[in-house]
């Protein structure tokens, strides 16, 4: 996840205030995950049920990388 990350923000999408595709799918690896940012929230959606079943372990390691707001 931390390579993803890293290369928005090389990309110039880590503008805090922005929007950005954080991990898309099959594009950064990983099936079935499709994580949004909007200024400090951030959007999971979950297309499979592997992944599903993991995001209590998905979860916690998306906000201590990205430290979001709380809702």
């Amino acid at each position: 996840m931390t390579s993803a990350i890293r290369f928005r923000e090389q990309l110039g999408l880590g503008d805090p205030a922005g929007a950005a595709d954080w991990w898309f799918s099959e594009g950064d690896g990983l099936s079935g995950l499709i994580v949004d940012r909007y200024a400090n929230f951030l959007a999971v959606q979950v297309t499979a049920l592997a992944i599903a079943v993991r995001l209590p372990q998905i979860v916690p390691m998306l906000v201590e990388l990205t430290n979001p707001a709380e809702s």
